[in-house]
This record gives structure tokens, C-alpha cells and sequence, in this order.
């Protein structure tokens, strides 16, 4: 099956729900001629392709603090190199019109919606070893169910008998397979 069937089957075989899409967080440096300027939670800035982002926290910040925003656009477009250029829908007073995305590493987590091949793939995965009684499966649907845009590997007996070592790390997207 495709599209809704295939969800349809994985709740119905397996309580597996297709994974969302989700939108990037990051910071931005804030600039303002004030010796500090209110950017109020949820004020939102686009960038050029017309992705919207938020405001996480907001409070009074002065010249060059960073500020968290996320995406309220989702997809992995939402991931935004450092330098990045986002512009205020309602510049705050006192504040440049134009900020920069903050040099710690850009806005980064945003991932696109699971694809009908990767949901088919967990749906197998599951099928072929049911998660139950704290096996290797079992530890992995726990893991990768506490947040999205992850992956996780089980090694068994890592440190020796009765021990287990999870990996988790970021899932592959389409431009970075690793």
C-alpha cells in the first residue's frame, strides 16, 4: 500500500504512526540602535524563500544577543546555514528590519515528513523483530519515539553479558545519507 492505506495498515499491524514534519531551531543575532529592544515570543521573521519562524523566548535583548526562533515552517528547507538573512514581519522598535542567523550552527532539526518507503521500512523492521520485553527492537522504538528526526542503533552485549549499548543519532535526510 501507499499513502493512507499504508498508514492505515501500520496503526492497524503495529501502532506505528507516520513520522510529521517538523521545523528547525536556532538563534539569530538580534540588532538594535537601543541600548536594548522587546522581541516578544512568537514575532515571527521569513527568510527569502518565504519561510516563516518564531520567536521561542521572548524579553528585552540589547545589540548583538541572540534570540531563539524556530521553524513554524517544516521540512528540511527549514535548516538555515549560518549568516543566513531572515527579516522581521514586525520589526521590533529599534531593531534592524534584517537579522542574521547566529554563527553556532545555523537553524538545524528540520526534517521532512517519513516517506512512504521509510514508513514501509519501519513497518518491516517491526514485523520481522516485534519490540517487546526490553529487547534490541524494543529499545530502539523507545529511543527513536522520544524525538523526532532521529535513528537508533542497539548493540547487544556491548560491555560484555547482560549489557546493551543504544546509539542515537540524527536520521539521514537527502543530503546527508550519514
Amino acid at each position: 500500500g501507499t499513502g493512507s492505506n499504508l498508514e492505515r495498515i501500520c496503526n492497524e499491524l503495529a501502532g506505528i504512526v507516520r513520522k510529521s514534519a517538523a521545523g528547525s531551531v536556532g538563534t539569530i543575532a538580534f540588532t538594535t540602535s537601543l541600548s536594548s529592544s522587546l522581541a516578544q515570543t512568537g514575532a515571527q521573521l521569513t527568510s527569502s524563500a518565504g519561510l516563516i519562524f518564531q520567536v521561542i523566548a521572548g524579553g528585552s535583548y540589547a545589540d548583538g544577543d541572540s534570540i531563539s526562533i524556530q521553524g513554524v515552517s517544516t521540512g528540511s528547507n527549514t535548516n538555515l546555514a549560518e549568516g543566513s538573512t531572515l527579516t522581521w514581519v514586525t520589526v521590533p522598535p529599534g531593531a534592524k528590519a534584517k537579522v542574521s542567523v547566529d554563527s553556532d550552527g545555523g537553524l538545524s532539526g528540520g526534517i521532512d515528513a517519513e516517506t512512504d518507503e521509510d514508513l514501509r521500512a519501519r513497518l518491516f523492521r517491526f514485523l520481522s523483530s516485534p519490540p517487546g520485553n526490553g529487547n534490541s527492537a524494543h529499545l530502539i522504538s523507545i529511543a527513536e519515539a522520544a524525538t523526532p528526526g532521529i535513528s537508533a542503533v542497539c548493540y547487544p552485549a556491548y560491555n560484555g553479558p547482560a549489557t546493551v549499548r543504544v546509539a542515537i543519532f540524527q536520521a539521514p535526510s537527502d543530503t546527508n545519507k550519514d
